[in-house]
């Protein structure tokens, strides 16, 4: 797929300086790219994603000595890894998976001064403990709903019933929600 990429390049010269830039840093890049992600899933596209980058500041490269060629081409990598570990973290904040199922939620970023944001996350882990109890059903239709922001029809779709049994369902998974948040804060007696 790199190698596409780089055919694609129009301008003969500029095709040959970044061939020539592949086989010489390949390594390396892909080296410090999968150094900082350790995913080797997502390896193949960081270096396609480095080199496009690479490629747009052809013209600038073309300038630089051998080491400052070697330090951007490392530095380009790095800032992609970065950038993807950044993104794959903001997305599992917002993605929490259940017990049997993916069950997501999106979250309200966490508040400030360490004592709240232990709470806080306290908080949410309880919240999440307690509906990832929830029957399959349940659970579904709770993700459907307020994760994936579908319209009742749309829901129904999915799930083969009404939009009006669609409205009974989530009331049901919402009592049964409250039903086990609130199991934990009723004093023993």
């Amino acid at each position: 797929m790199i190698l596409m990429t780089l055919e694609s390049i129009e301008d003969e010269d500029d095709r040959a300086f970044m061939l020539h830039l592949y086989e010489q840093y390949s390594r390396l890049i892909r080296k410090t790219i999968y150094s900082i992600t350790h995913d080797p899933e997502s390896i193949e596209d960081l270096i396609q994603d480095t080199y496009e980058k690479l490629i747009k500041k052809i013209s600038t490269i073309r300038s630089f000595e051998c080491h400052k060629t070697t330090a951007d081409g490392v530095y380009t990598s790095r800032s992609t890894a970065i950038n993807f570990i950044k993104h794959r973290d903001v997305v599992n904040k917002h993605v929490c998976y259940g017990d049997e199922n993916d069950f997501s939620e999106i979250l309200q970023g966490p508040p400030d001064g360490f004592e709240e944001q232990s709470i806080h996350r306290l908080d949410v882990d309880t919240v999440l403990g307690k509906v990832s109890k929830l029957p399959e059903a349940q659970k579904d239709i709770l993700f459907f709903k307020y994760f994936l922001e579908m319209t009742d029809d749309e829901i129904a779709g999915i799930m083969c019933i009404s939009a009006s049994n669609v409205r009974q369902s989530l009331r049901r998974a919402r009592n049964a929600a409250k039903t086990l948040l609130t199991e934990e804060v009723k004093p023993n007696e």
